[in-house]
């Protein structure tokens, strides 16, 4: 099925967390257009459109962090800010982590709040190369992805796949054109039930609101359904 969506013109973005795919399954994919994409080795480039859009990332991070923090989000957002106005081009996951580390902040309670998020984001396997880029005029990817995230901790692949969801549903938002027709986005999650995906989630806000702008999730697990949320059930 994969493959005949690339071949009709839509995009599809597989999700591997590293386990759940095999190389015959790639192969079919990517001989139908898609090309791999290993995280840990490449790294990963963010395109957003908007600073706005930069500082919706920072809920999600938080989502990833497993933080609820609404002081918290702020101060992550504040960070993400003051590194885009700083960056001459993008900005880091480790240069947000550097800043965290340096500044001192505010208060007291501020510099609690940003000693919780470098705990975080300071990943005893090694913080992945993300970069987050402000563009209005290009888009985060035009093609079919396979994102290989084998490698990361468990964070840095919550972080990975939420931004990379994010990005792409942002980017199908701004092209709506007020109808369904036209190319579609398709994200293939694997083994999602790890995930955060209640209602206000990333996930939840693609399942909810994503196929209208032309974007659609598609959820593989092996556990049974009372184990989700009301937005996955849905």
């Amino acid at each position: 099925m994969a493959t005949k969506l690339i071949r009709d013109g839509n995009s599809m973005h597989l999700i591997d967390f590293g386990e759940q795919w095999n190389m015959e399954d790639k192969t079919r994919f990517i001989n139908a257009g898609a090309v791999e994409k290993v995280v840990k080795q490449q790294g990963i480039k963010l395109v957003l459109s908007s600073v706005e859009e930069l500082a919706g990332c920072a809920r999600y991070i938080m989502s990833a962090l497993g933080l609820r923090s609404i002081k918290t989000e702020a101060v992550l957002r504040k960070f993400l800010l003051k590194q885009y106005n700083q960056a001459e081009e993008c900005l880091s996951i480790k240069g947000l982590v550097d800043s965290l580390t340096k500044d001192k902040g505010e208060n007291q309670q501020e510099h609690d709040e940003m000693d919780e998020l470098c705990s975080c984001l300071n990943s005893y396997g090694g913080i992945p190369d993300i970069t987050f880029c402000v563009s209005r005029n290009s888009k985060f990817s035009a093609s079919s992805i396979i994102w290989n995230l084998s490698g990361l901790d468990d964070t840095y692949t919550r972080v990975t796949t939420y931004l990379i969801t994010y990005c792409l549903y942002q980017q199908k938002k701004r092209g709506f054109i007020g109808n369904r027709k036209g190319n579609r986005i398709f994200v293939v999650i694997d083994g999602f039930q790890d995930l955060d995906c209640d209602s206000d989630s990333v996930i939840g806000v693609c399942l909810a609101d994503g196929w209208k702008y032309g974007l659609d999730l598609m959820l593989i697990t092996p556990l049974l359904s009372e184990n989700f949320s009301e937005a996955v059930l849905k």
